[in-house]
């Protein structure tokens, strides 16, 4: 049995499962159904069938349904962004700034019946996932729990922070620019994946104080007003607007870049809220 999510944040959440025991007398009924009155047989059978109870558990997850257990990840999780292959959760060590999409993943949490706990971290905000407990038998046969789902949390971080709430016009006018045109392109993800990476700690400090807050919207309001524009203009104004935008961040991050390495300091390479 799946247990209940619960912890669900912008990058993790917490679950697990419990395995119920069929119990030994399976194995007895079985082995002496095929041993007869042989009790060397017997023996052996029995010890055999008890340690191939389970010898590993968790939970398995992914962005479509009946997510399965992977034996080669290992823990690991699978990224999509754009072909980039295998990684360790949405900022893999020595990583840029993409944005990536974990697709799926699994824990490990030890072996045996009972009830057991999963700490799901390092994934992706603003996401829907699938999850269900499973437990690997000495036989090499997984066997799974009840499906369930969960979102992550959105990451609009210094707007939501600005504006006290996710579901305020001005955050939902920015997340759905954000959701049409750039996480479709591979500048876009780049763009959103500095926005995640650094604006968790600015977000906080923006929260805190009223004051900074009424500075941060008024600093947005370019930013709104650009994506209005280009929400509800004609396709070809909207990619003028978007280029031009993306190209003065790519502009910006190269720049960054260039001071980075002239000082000596090394870009940061993992963080995740």
């Amino acid at each position: 049995t799946t247990l209940p999510i619960t912890s669900v944040s912008r990058v993790g959440a917490v679950s697990g499962g419990v395995i119920v025991s069929t119990g030994r007398l399976s194995c007895e009924t079985a082995c002496k159904a095929a041993c007869a009155n042989d009790q060397v047989c017997l023996s052996n059978c029995e010890t055999a069938c008890v340690d191939n109870g389970v010898v590993q558990r968790g939970v398995v997850y992914a962005t479509v349904p009946k997510p399965s257990y992977r034996p080669e990840i290992s823990e690991a999780q699978a990224v999509d962004d754009q072909g980039s292959g295998e990684g360790e959760g949405l900022f893999p060590a020595g990583s840029t700034t993409n944005y990536q999409v974990v697709r799926f993943g699994q824990t490990e949490d030890g072996s045996g019946t009972g009830e057991y706990g999963s700490d799901i971290q390092s994934i992706t905000p603003d996401t829907t996932y699938y999850l269900r407990a499973y437990a690997v038998l000495g036989s090499g046969r997984v066997l799974y729990g009840n499906q369930l789902s969960f979102r992550t949390d959105d990451a609009c971080f210094i707007a939501t922070a600005a504006y006290g709430s996710i579901l305020h016009h001005q955050v939902v006018t920015l997340r759905v620019f954000r959701d049409r045109f750039l996480l479709p392109s591979q500048a876009g993800r780049q763009l959103v994946g500095f926005y995640y990476r650094f604006s968790p700690a600015i977000a906080e400090a923006v929260a805190d104080n009223p004051l900074v807050r009424w500075g941060v919207r008024l600093a947005l309001a370019p930013v709104i007003v650009f994506a209005m524009v280009a929400l509800k203009t004609s396709p070809l104004v909207s990619l003028a607007l978007l280029s031009t935008l993306l190209l003065l961040t790519a502009v910006g991050l190269r720049a960054g870049s260039r001071s980075t390495r002239r000082w000596g300091r090394r870009p940061c390479t993992e963080t995740t809220p």
